[in-house]
């Protein structure tokens, strides 16, 4: 073999990690969703969707309990006030755990403004790391939550580098930006009587999870 077409090893290697690692405050069941991560709750209306979601987040033997792994939820919806689902979360004592947001013609705004607060704590310090934090974003089909453009579509690429977990809870699944439902780790779905829905959804995931 000459100098010239001489091969050389093309493996590639991990790169190591020198950032701090994100610990849970407590330990949770390995069958939940890695957190950070990004999960899907698609299911029609008066499925059980909201109690589900609530179970995920303040159930003992899911995330919550009286050890919440997450610092602070931000809720981001337009109808929690009127789901009495979704009343847990203007529970007195959750006031310090539970921000909702309801103005959904500013999301973006509150969205930018926790990615920020997320930026202004260092990356590399142990002593001081970031909060973990988890955004809902429920019931925002046809707000700026959902659009292509919007600052958490956006964010939806990025979340484990601000620490942030996202949750969409929506009622069919081409409602969300097509880079959400790409970046999704976990899909929780129902039920569903449209054909059209169940289609739907057999077109963005049947290759992935066939025959499992």
């Amino acid at each position: 073999m000459t100098e010239e077409n001489k091969l050389f090893d093309l493996k590639v290697l991990e790169v190591k990690n020198t950032l701090p690692e994100v610990k849970l405050p407590r330990e949770v069941d390995p069958r939940l969703p890695t957190v950070p991560g990004l999960q899907l709750f698609i299911a029609r209306c008066r499925s059980g969707k909201s109690n589900m979601l609530m179970n995920f987040l303040f159930g003992e033997n899911f995330w919550g309990g009286k050890e919440n792994i997450f610092d602070v939820i931000y809720y981001v919806s337009p109808t929690c006030r009127m789901d009495k689902s979704t009343q847990l979360l203007f529970r007195e004592d959750l006031q310090d755990k539970v921000i909702v947001y309801e103005d959904m013609d500013n999301v973006d705004a509150f969205i930018k403004n926790i990615m920020d607060y997320q930026e202004s704590f260092p990356v590399n310090d142990p002593k001081n790391p970031r909060p973990l934090v988890c955004i809902v974003i429920d019931d925002a089909s046809g707000s700026n939550a959902c659009g292509r453009s919007g600052v958490i579509t956006h964010l939806a690429t990025r979340f484990r580098h601000y620490n942030i977990n996202i949750i969409y809870s929506n009622q069919n699944i081409r409602g969300l930006p097509s880079v959400v439902r790409a970046m999704a780790d976990s899909v929780f779905l129902a039920k569903t009587t449209s054909i059209m829905e169940r289609q739907k959804i057999m077109e963005e995931y049947n290759d992935i999870y066939a025959n499992k």
